[in-house]
């Protein structure tokens, strides 16, 4: 049976590639990204993986939040926040094609947030459902 850790540990490696770092200047996080931090960062986190009984595969709502600063307005910098979530599902579309393990997900929905613990920040969250096979 897979866990949440073992479909994050699965994902990270597939967004943290050169296209994708090329678009923030800070780094990509599981979890949660360091206190204070205003640069550029991706978070990748997880909601609870189905755990059926024997199962093939198993999936999860895997959560991807892209920080940016906001403008000097207070009005957040979407084009940064789009163009790292471009980046994103470009690397998993690229991935899920030139696998031959089963990993399949689905873009379920994406907005823009506040950050309320930075209030100069904002950030695209990106919830993608990740389907793959279990562990043998």
């Amino acid at each position: 049976m897979l866990t949440l850790t073992d479909i994050l540990a699965k994902v990270y490696p597939i967004i943290d590639v050169a296209a994708v770092k090329a678009t923030i200047d800070g780094s990509i996080y599981t979890y949660s990204k360091p206190d204070n931090s205003q640069l550029k960062n991706i978070v990748i986190l997880g909601q609870p993986i189905t755990n059926d009984e024997d199962p093939i595969t198993q999936s999860a709502t895997v959560i991807i939040n892209c920080y940016a600063k906001n403008f000097s307005n207070g009005m957040p910098d979407v084009a940064s926040i789009d163009a790292i979530l471009d980046a994103i599902i470009t690397a998993l579309e690229a991935y899920t094609s030139s696998t031959s393990a089963y990993f399949e997900f689905v873009i379920q929905n994406q907005t823009i947030f506040p950050d309320v613990d930075d209030t100069i920040m904002s950030y695209g969250s990106m919830r993608v459902r990740c389907t793959m096979e279990t562990k043998q």
